[in-house]
Formats: C-alpha cells, structure tokens, sequence
C-alpha cells in the first residue's frame, strides 16, 4: 500500500470516530444520561432537585403512635367494668375487672375488692408502718417456723429483719435463691445455728418467709364469673 492511501485511509477513520464522539455528546446533552449511565441511581442532590414545589408532598409514616388513653372502661355482658392499671391512672378510679396473668400463664381479670382486700391499701402513714410491722412479723414467724421443724431450733427474730430490710432496700427480698447476690446467701444461711448451718435448711427457710404474706385470688375471664386460674398476691 502506497503512503498516500495509508493517509487518506488513516484520516477518513479518525474522522469518523470524531464525528461518532460528536453526535454521542449532543445526544447526551438533548436526551439526558448517555446510554451507558441510563440504569445508575441518581446521586442525593439530583434526587432532592428533581422534588420541586408542584410535586405531591410525601406521606409521612410513623414509626409508632400510642394509642390515646381511654375516658372510661368498656363494660361487659354482666355491666362490670374491666381494664388495667395503666386505664385506672387516666380515668382516676379502678375498673371493677383488673386485668392480671393467672400463675398458669392464661390472662384474664381480677376483681378490684379481691385486689385492694389482699393489697391491704393504707389509708394514712401509721396504717401503713403497722402493715409493714405485720409483714415483718409474718416473715420472721415463717423462717422460724421452718427451722424449728428441720433443726428443732430458732434463731433471734431481730437479726433476720436485720438481714431482711438489707436485701429489701436493695431490691432482692422476695426473689427466687438462685437470684440473690453470694452474700445474700451467705447472710441468710449465717443466720442458722452453727451445728446446723446448711444451705438447703437456709434456702427452705427463706422460701418460706417469702412466702409468708402470700395470699392467692382468683382470676376470672371476661365475663367475671369463669375461673381460669388464680394470682398469687405478695
């Protein structure tokens, strides 16, 4: 091939690629993203320009909306009122039905004279200490009470209050022995004689002062009248 032809064969090929680069760029500036970009998610700034102030606005979905809190409770077939405690704090009085999970796991209602009954509700400061002398009493006289059928032995009343009101102002009295602190256990087992200082009579002993103020009421469906289960009370 002669140098002539090679250059005019070289310069009819580089001026068709210019001319195709041409005609690509102003179909781009008249069509928008070139074929290649067509399929790319647009950035956040094209994404907020292309809202402009005749769109529709966007639905606003919460995330989550409480429900308003009742004016009053619903009734049922019987005419008897049923809700919850949280109810009671928005109408200003207890439902005649209190909604409450029986020990077998089934939930249903309680009725409010059995919850204030067993409650023990005090109607001024001293009513109260004297129902908190009570419970005390009745922890002792339970702990007491065990040791003396497992060891045939007692132990001073003040010192188990002493260890008592500590893991009551922490939290603790009345949770199950595998939940209390190793020095509440230790505490508490302190607590026996020397020659019988075990702790399954110590671990007996407290179960039972726990359970001492323990008083169970029934749990009825919605109707009030069918017992499904029953509440233990502390």
């Amino acid at each position: 091939m002669s140098k002539t032809i090679f250059l005019r064969t070289a310069i009819s090929v580089v001026s068709a690629f210019v001319l195709a680069v041409l005609v690509i760029a102003v179909i781009a500036m008249t069509h928008g993203p070139a074929l290649g970009e067509a399929d790319a998610l647009p950035s956040d700034d094209v994404a907020k320009a292309s809202v402009n102030d005749d769109s529709a606005p966007l639905a606003v979905v919460p995330v989550s909306e409480e429900a308003a809190p009742l004016t009053e409770y619903p009734v049922n077939a019987s005419g008897q009122t049923y809700g919850t405690f949280v109810d009671a704090e928005a109408i200003g009085e207890l439902p005649d039905l209190i909604l409450a999970e029986a020990t077998n796991g089934q939930t249903g209602c309680i009725y409010k004279t059995d919850f204030i009954r067993t409650s023990r509700q005090a109607s001024n400061p001293q009513e109260a200490a004297a129902f908190m002398e009570e419970y005390r009493q009745a922890n002792v006289t339970a702990f007491n009470d065990y040791l003396q059928k497992k060891t045939g032995s007692k132990v001073d009343a003040s010192a188990i209050n002493a260890v008592f009101d500590d893991m009551d102002s922490a939290g603790y009295f009345g949770c199950d022995w595998v939940s209390l602190t190793s020095e509440q256990q230790t505490a508490i087992t302190n607590l026996l004689p020397a020659n019988n200082r075990s702790v399954d009579i110590a671990k007996g002993a407290y179960a039972a002062a726990t359970q001492a103020n323990y008083v169970s009421v029934p749990v009825y469906a919605l109707d009030g009248q069918t017992v499904i289960g029953e509440l233990i009370v502390q």
